[in-house]
């Protein structure tokens, strides 16, 4: 059946495995796949013809000359990456079909599960291993852990991406598929929680809650679910469940306060233009101790990255990602896709890892799917995945 794909498709899903792969590993198979894209000038064409490809690279332009402006090293290489990875979405919105994207979500899986496991497995060992007696829990917390991924708030992030794919099947799968695609939500949420990122589990709780609220059995699903977070919560303020990360969440929001605080005193002259990507790197590097590269608020974050006028620039995208997955709310992926930007807006209220290329292209992955299907033939969808979860 792979032969039968054409390379383009064998191409997007090598991309989205390559994602959940080293970080440097997912940025380099990005940029095989614009220098791919720039080779050929048929498939570079049908990226510019893009609808929105000026606004794109305007809004790259614009997010370049102020890092220039700014002196913002960080955003003058990520306003190139910007560019590489949206020229590379483009190129999937011309190519994907249903069949390569179920292949690739099921491919996706099968590589992250390897990871989840894997990080499981050491835990434990190290755990069985240990000298003295500490709860299962806290010693998950203490050891939080980045896996593959650079940064553990990455990792987090990811897990919860992955959670929610999984769930979003859950809810449409019966018999044996269905227990299949639990015991992976088991092993993502293991991850999540072995991440430490507080943000991430509360993005990935009030994603999960959409997806549940959506399924047949919403009813059933939502109770157990609130009651599992619930029961958590209780036996964490009665100390019979230590999640160590939750003690220091007051004071850490302190600092977040004093991050939050200087990123507005910015906004009061610069609400307009912004400095560009990273731009708390150059307002103010350092809190304390922690070194700081982002507002750990994505709105604000996004205000004092881009501006007003930069946020205007890609306006009209966004518009129209949202008017075509408005018209998709009958395909299965809806949900899922739904699910993921509310999981994002959710965790950006504490922190931002959305500018992480992983990150970024497994919120996207679906969208762009979903917004495809209004101009892909209908015959691609009788096409059948490579994998057998379909």
């Amino acid at each position: 059946m792979y032969d039968q794909m054409t390379t383009n498709e064998k191409l997007i899903v090598v991309t989205s495995i390559s994602i959940l792969l080293p970080f440097y590993f997912a940025a380099f198979i990005l940029v095989f796949d614009f220098y791919y894209i720039l080779i050929n000038s048929d498939y570079f064409k049908s990226v510019k013809s893009f609808k929105y490809y000026k606004n794109i690279r305007l809004f790259v332009i614009y997010s370049l000359v102020m890092s220039l402006i700014f002196t913002n090293i960080l955003g003058i290489l990520a306003s190139i990456s910007f560019y590489i990875v949206l020229v590379d979405f483009i190129f999937i919105y011309n190519n994907i079909n249903t069949r390569t994207f179920k292949t690739s979500l099921r491919a996706m899986f099968c590589v992250s599960i390897f990871w989840f496991s894997r990080s499981f497995l050491i835990l434990i060992n190290n755990y069985l291993n240990l000298e003295g007696k500490v709860s299962l829990i806290k010693f998950i917390t203490e050891s939080r852990t980045a896996s593959i991924f650079l940064n553990a708030n990455y990792y987090g992030m990811i897990a919860g991406f992955m959670l929610i794919y999984g769930l979003s099947h859950i809810v449409y799968k019966k018999g044996y598929k269905n227990l299949i695609y639990l015991t992976y939500v088991i092993f993502a949420f293991f991850a999540l929680i072995h991440s430490g990122s507080r943000g991430a589990l509360f993005g990935s709780f009030v994603g999960s809650i959409y997806i549940l609220l959506k399924s047949k059995d919403k009813k059933v699903l939502s109770l157990l679910i609130i009651v599992f977070f619930v029961s958590i919560f209780y036996l964490q303020v009665t100390g019979k469940f230590e999640y160590t990360r939750l003690d220091s969440f007051e004071e850490d929001l302190m600092v977040r306060k004093k991050i939050w605080a200087r990123a507005e005193n910015f906004l009061k002259t610069h609400f307009l233009v912004g400095a560009g990507p990273f731009s708390m790197f150059v307002i103010s590097p350092n809190v304390g101790k922690f070194t700081i590269i982002h507002a750990h608020n994505l709105f604000l974050d996004m205000l004092i990255n881009f501006g007003l006028l930069g946020l205007y620039i890609l306006y009209p995208l966004v518009k129209d990602i949202f008017l075509k997955l408005i018209i998709r709310d009958s395909n299965k992926y809806y949900n899922m896709s739904i699910g993921l930007i509310i999981m994002t807006l959710s965790h950006g209220l504490l922190d931002v890892t959305i500018l992480n290329h992983q990150c970024f292209y497994l919120l996207f992955f679906p969208i762009c799917y979903l917004c495809s299907l209004s101009k892909k033939d209908a015959a691609f969808d009788g096409l059948n995945p490579l994998f057998p979860l379909s």
